[in-house]
């Protein structure tokens, strides 16, 4: 995971499979959150397993109490669009239409 820091946003850029492998980065991602945007970009993401949801959600619903922050999603394929809506991630997250 990278991060990028702007002055309006953070924005993270996330590689490889989302499953359980990738719970320390999923943890560490509340606790990074400065701004009140924050951008997620998943273009590089491969598989996101049924762990890897369970992360997410449990990650989003972190930054949405914690930090009171928006979470924009960008970079989403077809299938990481399909298993968003099916899984309720877009019920914490929204696509980012810029």
């Amino acid at each position: 995971m990278d991060v990028i820091r702007d002055q309006s946003l953070d924005y993270f850029v996330f590689q490889g499979n989302i499953d359980i492998h990738a719970e320390t980065c999923f943890k560490e991602i509340p606790v990074l959150i400065e701004k009140t945007i924050v951008k997620l970009d998943f273009s590089q993401v491969g598989r996101i397993n049924s762990m890897g949801i369970a992360l997410i959600l449990r990650c989003f619903k972190k930054i949405r109490d914690d930090k009171k922050a928006e979470i924009l999603l960008t970079g989403l394929n077809t299938i990481h669009t399909m298993l968003f809506k099916t899984t309720g991630v877009f019920l914490l997250a929204s696509l980012d239409n810029t």
